[in-house]
């Protein structure tokens, strides 16, 4: 009597299961969407807010100057 009440509640609780699991799934899928959104709007605000054209343009002839030095310096060893 006991095996015909567990085969029966077999596919009740693989069902129940089953809808836990896709509740779950859909709750992550939301929390991910609503994340991925937060981080885009971090990034263009750090974008717009942090980094103007003037300190762009002195960054990259800072690394310019930077690499020429580094390119003098390794053609100088060169030719020894």
């Amino acid at each position: 009597m006991a095996d015909g009440l567990i085969l029966k509640a077999i596919p009740g609780v693989a069902s129940f299961l089953c809808a836990i699991a896709l509740f779950w799934n859909k709750y992550l899928h939301n929390s991910l969407v609503a994340n991925r959104k937060e981080v885009e709007a971090v990034k263009l605000d750090v974008a717009k807010n942090y980094v103007s054209h003037s300190q762009m343009d002195k960054y990259f002839s800072q690394m310019e100057k930077r690499f020429d030095r580094l390119e003098a310096k390794i053609d100088s060893k060169e030719g020894k």
